[in-house]
């Protein structure tokens, strides 16, 4: 009886030891992963700052181009819509910046500009619609 028990007893034992050993094993290459995932998500982020374009250097000849390709009746709207947009995309990207500094995520400064976003959804409508660039401004002023 005695022999048996101990039998019993240290089976456990090494089934305890290997479960421990698994555990450790699996806690070890848990935080492999998440070591790589943060120098990842460090060398994205370098990379992204180091690559961005900012809107005013947004492809001149892109820009050029495509003026020079468009209908001269409807050239005006379109050089004042591109650069209400770059204008209007710079100033968010000024008020996230400014938000993040404050010590915001940057998820979490989108969403407070966007709770505030100078644009109405009936302004995005009409710029969707392809209202004028003179009747979307008349528009913002009432």
């Amino acid at each position: 009886v005695g022999s048996l028990l101990y039998e019993y007893y240290n089976d456990l034992y090494q089934v305890h030891l290997e479960k421990i050993a698994r555990e450790q094993q699996l806690q070890e290459q848990n935080d492999q992963l998440l070591k790589n995932r943060a120098i990842a998500l460090n060398e994205t982020n370098n990379l992204i700052d180091d690559n961005e374009m900012r809107i005013d250097q947004a492809s001149k000849y892109s820009y050029e181009k495509l003026i020079s390709n468009t209908d001269p009746s409807i050239r005006d709207d379109v050089i004042h819509q591109i650069n209400y947009t770059m204008t209007a995309f710079q100033e968010a990207q000024d008020a996230i910046k400014l938000i993040q500094e404050s010590g915001e995520s940057y998820e979490d400064a989108v969403d407070i500009y966007s709770e505030n976003n100078p644009l109405s959804c009936e302004t995005l409508e009409m710029i969707l619609a392809g209202y004028s660039y003179d009747d979307i401004q008349e528009h913002m002023k009432t």
